[in-house]
């Protein structure tokens, strides 16, 4: 007879994906992290280049036990800061100098 051995933490997790109702991606929090995958820098270079930049959304600070938490940024503001941004790189490019 085979026995079948269940990850119950894996299982929990893929219960509660099927029950719980999805958060709008406009109440999406992201951390340092994961607005950095989703810009695909390094979490450093998004921390020191990205998110000070006075037009970058401002990042929510949740208030602890301990004090303020790490900060999170909405998702889909961050999403719409990158495609805003998306003119003002070509913009910067500079033409290509004719050889001929």
């Amino acid at each position: 007879m085979t026995q079948i051995t269940i990850d119950m933490e894996l299982l929990g997790k893929v219960i509660a994906q099927r029950i719980a109702p999805a958060t709008p991606f406009d109440r999406t929090p992201w951390n340092a992290l994961e607005c950095a995958a989703y810009l695909r820098v390094e979490v450093k270079t998004f921390q020191q280049a990205y998110a000070p930049l006075p037009s970058f959304p401002r990042p929510i600070k949740p208030i602890t036990a301990l004090g303020k938490g790490h900060p999170k940024w909405n998702a889909q503001k961050v999403i719409d800061w990158f495609f805003a941004h998306e003119e003002e790189v070509e913009r910067r490019r500079r033409p290509k100098k004719d050889l001929g």
